[in-house]
């Protein structure tokens, strides 16, 4: 048996302690993750709502994303920043100095 499955399968403190640790730091990584791709998306609607004739963008999306009205509505930055906020003050400074980046 692998030291892995042994920590897996372990209930003392330290193992547990290693554990929670290393899914607090997954759950970190993911949300990361999912306010980078969140911003991508909307960066890439506003350029595509830019091409896309008046009045036609509605229909446009219907056709070729899979997301409602609603959700493309929202700017890319908000949505960053709404769970930025949901993570605290610490995810935060740790988002503003990640979104530096990407300007």
């Amino acid at each position: 048996m692998s030291d892995d499955t042994d920590i897996a399968r372990s209930s003392s403190l330290a193992d547990l302690a290693a554990r929670i640790g290393a899914e607090h730091e997954a759950t970190d990584v993911a949300l990361k993750r999912s306010v980078e791709h969140s911003m991508a998306a909307g960066d890439l609607l506003l350029e595509a709502k830019a091409q896309v004739p008046h009045g036609q963008w509605l229909p446009w999306l219907r056709e070729h994303c899979a997301m409602s009205e609603r959700t493309a509505q929202l700017p890319s930055l908000s949505m960053a920043a709404w769970v930025a906020a949901s993570l605290g003050a610490h995810a935060r400074a740790e988002h503003a100095e990640g979104r530096a980046g990407f300007r």
